[in-house]
């Protein structure tokens, strides 16, 4: 869905090259741009409000109803990992919290969403493009005599970590120099 809208977007709005020099021509949220949609008629109807309000409020629905149960994988992640078996089971509650609280917080602070959105965007790069390969490359390290398990297969290898970690960083720095031009 969220290929159809930003495809649906760009051929609509197209690229706007004096986008850097002035803000106000586009929205940095592409999504936000539709708010005047018409259908091309002179006045939205119905059939023009519909798509304006669903393209406006499709990306914070979706994230909005995925954001409990992130913070509820993440608290019982934590729990899980600072527990033993046996522990009183009523601390967990706490975990979604403290798994929920910077990220309120930083949604009452920031005036600009696109920032926080590369903010998100750099820390799921490194959860999708770090974390594994390093893992992969760490239990490598620790159990050498390992080295193929049912899950091994050609892209198992040791230049595919680095193929991604690689990705990684060029994908962080380009987004780190976006922010800032």
């Amino acid at each position: 869905m969220y290929l159809l809208l930003g495809i649906s977007c760009a051929i609509f709005f197209g690229v706007d090259p004096s986008f850097r020099h002035d803000p106000k021509s586009l929205n940095k949220l592409i999504n936000l741009n539709w708010q005047d949609y018409t259908a091309e008629s002179p006045r939205a109807g119905f059939i023009g409000n519909f798509i304006s309000i669903f393209i406006r409020i499709y990306p914070a629905v979706t994230c909005g109803a995925a954001f409990p149960l992130y913070a509820i994988t993440l608290g019982n992640s934590w729990y899980s990992a600072t527990h033993r078996d046996g522990d009183q089971e009523e601390e967990k509650g706490h975990y979604y919290w403290y798994a929920m609280t910077p990220s309120i917080i930083a949604a009452g602070v920031m005036a600009d969403i696109s920032f926080m959105l590369v903010f998100v965007g750099l820390s799921g790069m490194f959860v999708a493009f770090v974390l594994p390969p390093l893992m992969h490359l760490k239990s490598r390290t620790l159990v050498p005599e390992m080295e193929t398990t049912m899950y091994t297969w050609h892209f198992s290898q040791p230049i595919f970590c680095y193929i991604c970690l690689g990705f990684a960083c060029l994908g962080s720095i380009y987004t780190i120099i976006e922010l800032f031009i």
